[in-house]
């Protein structure tokens, strides 16, 4: 999967190419999951210079935040049915992990934003026995290791995949 911008005005030209292919940054030693290549040219120049490092996929920052889980695939999130806390998903794009309360456990994992969407890493968690044990394996269970598409509307976030819709 390549990506591929390019702009050309009169003040120059410019061309970004986004690969995702695993690179090695030499400074840190850390591997990023895309090799960036970036050509430029202003108008004063005649020939284009080349630029090349690894990157990473920031994500949207209006996800960085602690969402009440109102629905999943439809069915509404009812706050009698937990103890004194609804369950919630905390999605920290930052330090790329998800955090979370089910209902009776908390819960957390890795954290990936891609182009347009998420993707959760295994979620581990505590094993506390309660009344909405069902539930909170369904919730863990259609995020553990998913990827999904988002939309935000009116401070709402949908995740939504081929399997789940959670609101």
């Amino acid at each position: 999967p390549v990506l591929r911008y390019r702009a050309q005005t009169e003040a120059g030209e410019l061309t970004v190419t986004i690969a995702q292919r695993p690179c090695p940054n030499s400074m840190s030693g850390e591997v990023l999951p895309y090799t960036v290549a970036v050509q430029a040219k202003t108008s004063a120049q005649t020939a284009m210079r080349d630029f090349a490092g690894c990157g990473r996929y920031l994500g949207d920052y209006r996800l960085h935040d602690i969402w009440a889980l109102e629905t999943v695939d439809g069915q509404a999130v009812v706050a009698t049915q937990f103890g004194k806390d609804k369950p919630y998903l905390e999605l920290n794009l930052t330090s790329g992990q998800a955090l979370g309360f089910s209902g009776c456990n908390a819960f957390g994992g890795n954290l990936t934003p891609e182009r347009g969407g998420l993707r959760f890493g295994t979620l581990r968690g505590t094993m506390l026995a309660c009344p909405a044990l069902a539930f909170e394996q369904k919730f863990r269970g259609a995020l553990s290791g998913q990827s999904f598409i988002y939309r935000l509307e009116n401070r709402r976030l949908t995740l939504e995949n081929r399997a789940n819709t959670l609101i």
